[in-house]
């Protein structure tokens, strides 16, 4: 039983998602999934942007290529500031350990009063406890200088905080 599932925000950048499966599976979710039941439908405006997304995306690798060399330069800036990205990501969302729910929340507020930038402290139940983290990912139109000014302002805040960084946290790993 195969379903496909995805999402119309982030990449595609409108709002909504999908399934894709057989008509059987698909006519169980409408009459049954909640999150089904309890919505409505789209406005034409939105699924037509969703569709001139996603038609834009198939013609175009522009916008691939670029998120692959953004995404490289902001983990390799995260290292280079020895910021903990934790090792497991291969996506263009890097997890950055914090590790404590406190601390991911003061580490949010301080990113966003003291550099401009807004990070949403990720913590349980979405992720196990102690290893509370921000989900950072750079996009096709994020420059180097922002890539770098968070990088910068990512390393400022853990050592405000005595957040481990990655030589430290990562340590046993490289040894």
């Amino acid at each position: 039983m195969d379903i496909i599932q995805g999402t119309m925000a982030k990449a595609i950048g409108v709002i909504g998602g999908y399934i894709a499966s057989t008509q059987v599976i698909v006519d169980a979710v409408r009459s049954f999934a909640t999150g089904f039941i309890f919505t409505t439908s789209l406005p034409p405006a939105i699924t037509a942007g969703c569709l001139a997304s996603v038609e834009h995306l198939k013609a175009s690798r522009f916008e691939r290529d670029r998120l692959h060399s953004q995404t490289a330069k902001l983990r390799e800036r995260l290292k280079h500031h020895d910021v903990p990205v934790m090792p497991c990501s291969q996506t263009h969302v890097l997890p950055v350990l914090v590790g404590e729910a406190k601390r991911c929340k003061a580490a949010a507020e301080r990113l966003l009063h003291n550099h401009g930038v807004y990070l949403q402290p990720i913590n349980y139940p979405s992720v196990p406890v102690g290893t509370e983290r921000f989900r950072v990912n750079a996009t096709p139109n994020h420059s180097d200088v922002q890539i770098e000014h968070l990088a910068v302002s990512l390393r400022e805040t853990f050592d405000h905080f005595s957040i481990p960084l990655a030589s430290e946290v990562f340590a046993a790993e490289v040894a």
